[in-house]
């Protein structure tokens, strides 16, 4: 008697790590479909400056920063999922917060008056932005972002 139990523990233990295993490839393979989602989204550029030029910088608003976070959201749930994923989602979230503090910067200059601002807040904040905005740039590596997707690409 105790000598089927143990088979039969042994039956299910094997059952058991064949779920999980099947399981890991199917997060793997969710997780790679979302990177490759994430990487086939297209983000137009602005017609012009964004940091300066105010219809520029409505392009980024309405069009380049939805699709850069909609990649970046794809690049995210695909590195919940595997970790493999992490440096391209990591990426695509720098350029998505660029392109915010690109915007945000260019709408507070655009109340400069003259050479400068109303207020010494004013000042302080364009401060922060532009020093955040330069370590975002800093800290991005388009061949970065150009390596995760042909990762991504040529996977199977």
């Amino acid at each position: 008697m105790k000598r089927r139990s143990r088979f039969g523990s042994t039956i299910i233990l094997a059952f058991a790590a064949l779920v999980l295993a099947a399981c890991a490839e199917d997060d793997q393979g969710h997780a790679l479909r979302l990177a490759r989602e994430a990487c086939a989204v297209k983000y137009p550029g602005p017609p012009g400056d964004p940091l300066a030029d105010s219809t520029a910088r409505q392009a980024v608003r309405d069009k380049t920063l939805p699709s850069l976070e909609k990649a970046a959201d794809k690049a995210a749930q695909a590195a919940r999922l595997d970790a493999t994923w992490q440096p391209l989602a990591t990426t695509l979230n720098r350029f998505a917060e660029l392109a915010s503090v690109t915007i945000e910067l260019g709408d507070l200059r655009d109340t400069r008056l003259g050479r400068g601002y109303a207020t010494p807040e004013a000042v302080d904040r364009d401060n922060q932005l532009d020093a955040r905005r330069t370590g975002l740039i800093k800290k991005l590596d388009s061949s970065s972002l150009t390596g995760e997707c042909r990762k991504a690409k040529g996977s199977s």
